[in-house]
């Protein structure tokens, strides 16, 4: 009776509640808060389509998007239900133009890993941190022992080794034979998959030059590639000559500040910038756009404001805006036109129009419009990292900016001041005003960072005040004169110039990166976390009211469960290396980490492991190899110790299968092993792509496998394993190894690709 009574009388706190809550959300509905939501519904749709694990329907999609929009428009006064009903009809228009992307960029790829001879047109090329060149190829045609592929990728990408690739010209035809192989897909499940990035950007294959590339006679090459071709060889031949007058690591980064070219930067100056949050300086992006344009913008205003007949007859505001919208596009083309350039392209340009249609240059509803843009055009960039890094800061930077300028203006003048205390109180506000903005981005895109780099950078604010003024004031003004004098030949001088303050970054990077814990490595987060994040900073920087403090409730559950992050027992590579196991220390033993060290490198760091990709030895740990094959002896407290056998020779098999409890190998095993271990052989990683396995929890007691091993693994001296464990002809014979009982094991095992092949991914055999 008491339960009755208490329920009766929340019924009207609870609806007025509801009427509080609906008043909140009108108000900033009627405030524009609805068109981005219906953008952030759009960009939901896209990226849902692209995740999920079967290919939907083109005629289910179109049915539903039409569907959910004619209900939408008949229930248009039915309030939150046909608010409801529109943001259901933009989530489904936005899984129909991703899959109606899919299908536009649709193009042949190379169906398996071969050795082929290739003849086609060098659309571009970039120089490496080694020497070489890496060219994608528009192939014409591609022959594998003596007979030609039927339907030949459209778009290739090899890496010719320094000195063999004096023929790689951009827009040249050229003949080469490669070892080339499909675009590989995530190194982890649930990772960042580069198979679905190589299908939207119309390449089918990549790998490596063999032998020498040599000039072909292939005709002239199409317009629109010959016009492309025109303007990467512009950009090709500053890069070479910005590096010409910068040697080492300051040439390569000017070259990545001024025309995108970032593969020849060194591997060490890389990490240290990524190590201290440095990073989104040398990708062309909203900071160079705003330097530039900018730039451009104030200059061309204030030297017409100079003129008096000029400034009061004529719209001066709207000319700095034309001018500075070509400055920008010209900076684009001169970029190459990446991901994110077009991105910062796109949002400043949109700034410039609000100026020419005397709108708010920064508004939440400019942002959107921006990001809608992009994702019309291509529907896939709403899951790259530098599409959610983007944007998110810019959010958050508005949000905050909003509530800064409701606040009111500082009552104190420059009169009442003096003139060096006002330039004094500029400075210092200059200075704050950056921090503040550092913090404000560092914060809105350290989710992202820590879900697909494994890292955050704990002094990253501390490296952007610092350097940030040098990038300003030195290193893009004259990037600028450099461009505008190397016409003329004297680009010396304002490089050397620029040279000074890529140098004082570099220095900076690598003191901040070496203080404590300055690496930042955080390892994989819980998948979770990151939708939670985004969806908190979305709901926190969209909505103006109260309403808004929900969105750290979302934050705060990202914050809880990203340490809960599985890590795997064993980790297999999508070609059958590296292969890696949990050690009884917690660390992982890698095999072959040498010969893959990119795979590696990600490895390490989603398991926070601060240890290189070179360290071959170290890495390697308590793996033993003969020429057959290699083995390991997986011992943690609690269970009986298991054996896992990489074999690389058939007469491997009899034994291994006996006495192993996984059973690794790039060939197909015999059927009958699969009864006494777990098998992953050619045709299953053909199937999974990379994958994780983890033993059950907690272990069974039995365990399955002993190793009486005649000769015990301490008694294998370290020197006895060489620097390459990958090597079979170099390795010492394997232990012998015995089984413990027939039970075969029992383990979860998590692919990385989808049991139904989205069209980005190879046909399952």
């Amino acid at each position: 009776m008491r339960a009755g009574l208490a329920r009766l009388h929340a019924l009207p706190r609870l609806a007025a509640l509801r009427v509080a809550v609906g008043a909140l959300i009108e108000h900033d509905l009627d405030r524009g808060a609805g068109f981005c939501w219906m953008v952030v519904a759009f960009g939901c749709g896209a990226g849902l389509y692209l995740v999920l694990p079967q290919e939907p329907w083109f005629a289910a999609l179109a049915l539903a998007a039409a569907g959910l929009a004619a209900l939408a428009t008949i229930r248009r006064r039915a309030g939150h239900r046909a608010a409801a009903l529109s943001l259901a009809a933009a989530v489904a228009a936005g899984m129909l133009a991703g899959k109606f992307e899919a299908w536009r960029v649709a193009a042949p790829r190379l169906d398996r890993e071969r050795t082929v001879v290739v003849t086609g047109w060098v659309a571009e090329a970039e120089t490496t941190a080694s020497g070489g060149t890496r060219m994608i190829l528009r192939v014409v045609r591609m022959e594998s022992r003596g007979r030609p592929i039927a339907e030949p990728p459209a778009l290739i990408a090899a890496t010719a080794q320094r000195g063999r690739d004096a023929a790689a010209a951009i827009g040249a035809g050229v003949t080469f034979m490669a070892r080339l192989k499909p675009p590989d897909g995530p190194v982890l499940p649930g990772g960042y998959d580069f198979a679905r990035r190589a299908y939207f950007d119309g390449r089918g294959a990549a790998g490596y030059v063999l032998g020498r590339v040599r000039a072909a006679e292939t005709g002239p090459a199409p317009w629109p590639l010959a016009a492309r071709a025109a303007v990467a060889d512009l950009r090709h031949r500053i890069a070479v000559r910005i590096r010409a007058a910068l040697p080492g690591a300051s040439g390569a980064i000017a070259a990545a500040l001024t025309v995108g070219e970032t593969r020849a930067i060194p591997a060490e100056a890389n990490e240290a910038l990524r190590a201290s949050g440095l990073t989104h300086i040398i990708s062309i992006s909203g900071l160079h756009m705003t330097l530039v344009g900018g730039g451009v913008f104030a200059a061309v205003r204030t030297g017409l404001a100079l003129v008096p007949a000029i400034a009061l007859r004529r719209p001066v505001k709207k000319w700095a805006a034309v001018a500075a919208f070509a400055a920008v596009t010209f900076y684009l083309l001169l970029s190459g036109g990446g991901v994110a350039t077009e991105r910062s392209w796109v949002m400043f340009v949109v700034g410039l129009v609000a100026i020419l249609a005397d709108r708010p240059v920064v508004s939440q509803r400019n942002v959107a419009f921006a990001a809608l843009a992009l994702m019309a055009i291509e529907p896939h960039t709403v899951v790259e990292p530098s599409f959610l890094m983007s944007f998110l800061a810019v959010l958050a930077l508005v949000s905050a900016w909003r509530g800064l300028s409701a606040r009111p203006p500082d009552p104190v003048s420059a009169e009442a001041s003096g003139v060096v205390a006002e330039l004094a109180r500029r400075g210092f506000g200059h200075v704050k005003g950056m921090a503040a903005a550092s913090f404000v981005a560092g914060l809105a895109t350290a989710p992202v960072v820590a879900a697909e780099f494994h890292r955050a950078a704990p002094y990253g604010m501390i490296a952007n005040m610092i350097v940030l003024p040098i990038v300003g004031t030195v290193i893009m003004p004259f990037a600028c004169l450099a461009m505008l004098a190397m016409p003329f030949g004297l680009e010396i001088v304002p490089l050397t110039v620029m040279g000074w303050g890529i140098e004082a970054m570099l220095a900076v990077a690598r003191m901040v990166s070496a203080w404590p814990g300055g690496q930042g490595l955080i390892g994989r987060i819980h998948p979770a976390s990151l939708p939670l994040a985004i969806a908190g900073i979305l709901w926190f920087c969209l909505w103006t009211t109260p309403l808004r403090r929900l969105g750290l409730a979302a934050l705060a559950a990202a914050l809880a469960v990203a340490p809960f992050a599985a890590r795997p027992d064993i980790l297999v590579g999508q070609g059958g290396a590296p292969i890696a196991v949990r050690a009884a220390d917690g660390q992982l033993a890698i095999l072959d980490a040498r010969a893959n060290r990119f795979i590696t490198a990600t490895w390490l760091a989603a398991d926070a492991d601060p240890r290189t990709a070179t360290a071959a030895r170290d890495l390697a740990g308590d793996w033993r190899c003969d020429p057959l094959g290699c083995a390991f002896r997986d011992e943690h407290s609690g269970r009986a110790p298991r054996i896992l056998s990489l074999v690389r020779d058939p007469r491997a098999f009899e034994e291994d299968c006996r006495i192993a409890a996984i059973v690794v190998t790039t060939l197909d095993a015999p059927p009958g092993c699969a009864a006494t271990a777990v098998v992953i052989d050619r045709r299953m990683l053909a199937r999974t792509g990379a994958l994780t396995l983890d033993w059950p929890t907690p272990p069974a007691p039995d365990g399955r496998r002993t190793r009486p091993a005649s000769v015990p693994p301490e008694a294998v001296p370290p020197e006895a394993v060489p620097d390459d464990p990958g090597d079979p002809d170099d390795h010492e014979t394997a232990p012998d190894l015995e089984p413990a009982g027939p039970i075969p094991p029992q383990a979860t095992i998590t692919a990385s690709l989808p049991a139904g092949r989205r069209p980005w991914h190879a046909a399952a055999p």
